[in-house]
């Protein structure tokens, strides 16, 4: 039987529904009837009749109802099929993402923007993030899903991370030029002098001596512009130094000397003539007038591989003092001038400390621990270090055994032109020495 053939109902049953009359049922004798009992019999039956024709049609309705829900149930198991099948695509290409690398990653892309914009003198700040993800357990541990490149996805399921970029000072249409302060130089060796004068983006101008029978010879005495004074960056500071008088004699410590103690530096003995000793020599007047100030400050201008190695020494000693704060101290002491060890142990601890607005608790720990306590202990005092290896030290800055441990070996094979294995035991020998104190 078909589907249309089971819901389908004999027509005569409606027409007899509608049209009943007892003499219709043979079997039914309705001579026997009253008129009212006959009347009401016939009722009762055709109303027997109306019901069953409802009943039939509702079935018929709720027949087709349910055959409409059985095709729409077949239709959506048929799209969840799909549906799974398609989540299996997006899980096997979508890789599965730890949460630490996910933040990790956005830290990182973060820094990137913030290295870019720093070019433009802009920053990130204020960062925020609101994060959106499929967080799934797996035999790895905990993994997120995140949304592919070329998935379509509804704006309010997306992640956010939202920041602010700092702008940039506004400056006047004509900015003044940039000044930087003059350093201190009175007092200090014309290389130290040098050396101060490069830290502070300035250059040495002219150079005039004078003879000066308080200061010790080859020391700045007077200085233009004058110390803590402001100029514009590579100005030229013109520089006043002391000379020994004509009727002084020469030191005994200008004598080319050989070094003590170290037999396998013989071979150094011919060019010691060159290394002078404590306190060098200066050329007379005669010779300043004749070689002129440019050529004299070529000759004396420092070296720049030098210069860096012993600023990043002169840093680290610093740091090793006070780790914390160690940087933000170096760079107050490079802008005051102060860029070498033996600057720092001989400034006046209270002036210094006014000027780079430090406590002057901090300066004294700081020239105590570089300068050692007391009277300093001789370069020469360290085994293997003769007259030749300290003079050479002293050229550079470095007094004494306090500034030399606090140096690097390949600073210090670099100045004293010994080997590196060597200078590492100077070194341990300095810093073992100075702790004893």
């Amino acid at each position: 039987m078909s589907e249309r053939d089971r819901f389908a109902f004999d027509a005569d049953a409606t027409r007899f529904a509608e049209t009943f009359q007892l003499e219709e049922i043979p079997q039914l004798d309705v001579d026997k009837f009253e008129t009212i009992e006959r009347a009401a019999v016939e009722r009762l039956i055709t109303e027997q009749q109306a019901s069953l024709v409802r009943l039939q049609t509702d079935m018929l309705d709720v027949r087709s109802e349910r055959t409409a829900l059985e095709r729409q149930l077949s239709k959506t198991e048929a799209e969840r099929e799909t549906l799974r099948e398609r989540v299996g695509e997006l899980e096997a290409q979508r890789p599965a993402v730890e949460p630490k690398r996910v933040f990790s990653n956005l830290g990182a892309a973060l820094k990137e923007v913030d290295d870019d914009l720093a070019s433009e003198r802009y920053r990130v700040d204020d960062v925020d993030f609101t994060l959106k993800t499929n967080v799934i357990q797996t035999d790895e541990g905990i993994r997120m899903h995140l949304p592919s490149l070329d998935e379509s996805s509804v704006s309010a399921n997306l992640s956010e991370v939202s920041f602010r970029l700092r702008a940039p000072r506004g400056e006047p249409a004509e900015a003044g030029p940039t000044y930087t302060d003059v350093p201190d130089l009175r007092g200090q060796p014309r290389e130290v002098a040098a050396r101060r004068l490069a830290a502070a983006d300035l250059t040495v101008g002219t150079v005039e001596r004078v003879a000066d029978p308080e200061a010790a010879p080859g020391t700045v005495v007077e200085q233009f512009p004058e110390p803590y004074a402001v100029a514009e960056p590579g100005s030229p500071v013109d520089l006043v130094l002391s000379e020994a008088s004509e009727d002084e004699p020469e030191t005994t410590e200008s004598e080319p000397e050989t070094p003590e103690d170290e037999p396998e530096t013989t071979s150094e003995a011919p060019a010691e003539p060159k290394t002078p000793g404590e306190s060098e020599p200066e050329p007379s007047p005669e010779s300043d007038a004749q070689s002129g100030g440019e050529g004299d400050d070529q000759s004396d201008a420092p070296d720049p591989d030098d210069e860096r190695a012993r600023m990043e020494a002169f840093r680290r000693a610093v740091i090793d003092v006070d780790p914390e704060n160690g940087e933000a101290v170096v760079e107050r002491l490079r802008r005051a001038g102060v860029t070498d060890l033996e600057s720092l142990v001989n400034l006046d601890s209270e002036k210094i400390a006014a000027e780079l607005s430090l406590p002057v608790e901090q300066i004294v720990a700081l020239q105590k621990r570089l300068g050692g306590h007391g009277e300093p202990i001789a370069l020469e005092e360290v085994s293997g270090i003769g007259p030749t290896y300290a003079s050479r030290l002293r050229e550079k800055g470095v007094r004494n055994v306090s500034q030399l441990a606090a140096l690097d070996p390949q600073t210090v094979a670099e100045i004293t032109l010994a080997s590196t294995s060597r200078a590492e035991g100077w070194i341990e020998q300095a810093a073992r020495m100075a702790a004893d104190r």
